[in-house]
């Protein structure tokens, strides 16, 4: 298992999801390796092809508790609503 200590997503990764990934760093630089990305929980490595959809994915499938609990928030209070008419 590797060692290294995983790095928060950056800030502009705006997404709930990143709360439970991250990234490691390249070896002998600052930079984070952004080729995978790094579950907080288990340590598992998941592919990064600039979206959330393969983290999501291991949320739902190794981690359901999660899952659920965050699908079923309601939204912020500073959010809009867009109303349509008919």
């Amino acid at each position: 298992m590797d060692e290294r200590e995983i790095q928060s997503a950056p800030s502009s990764l705006k997404a709930k999801v990143w709360r439970h990934f991250g990234f490691y760093r390249m070896p002998g630089s600052t930079a984070l390796d952004m080729t995978h990305t790094v579950c907080k929980l288990c340590k598992t490595k998941t592919k990064y092809f600039g979206s959330t959809t393969n983290a999501r994915a291991h949320i739902t499938r190794h981690h359901p508790e999660l899952s659920n609990t965050e699908q079923s928030q309601p939204p912020a209070a500073d959010q809009r609503t867009l109303h349509f008419r008919d």
